[in-house]
């Protein structure tokens, strides 16, 4: 709900997904140039079928950032520090 608003807020355009299935589909589906795609993903995706880490490095979205409630974590700091990732 927070970057429902944000992103409304500042008029920008903005695509949901509930489980990663929906997101690779929509990846995978779309025609945008993944150079113009902003990703804003948890590690954890809900349906534990891949993490965000997973969808970050299959489809080569190299802006993104990830956001999780592991970030204290040093087993995430670290694979975040070899993977050159953003953590939020």
């Amino acid at each position: 709900m927070l970057w429902q608003r944000v992103v409304s807020r500042n008029n920008l355009k903005a695509q949901y997904f509930f489980t990663s299935i929906e997101l690779k589909d929509w990846l995978l589906n779309s025609n945008l140039n993944k150079e113009n795609i902003i990703l804003l993903t948890d590690y954890s995706l809900g349906d534990e079928e891949i993490t965000g880490i997973d969808v970050i490095f299959k489809f080569n979205i190299t802006n993104s950032y990830l956001f999780t409630n592991h970030a204290e974590e040093i087993w995430l700091q670290n694979l975040v520090a070899n993977k050159m990732l953003k953590l939020c």
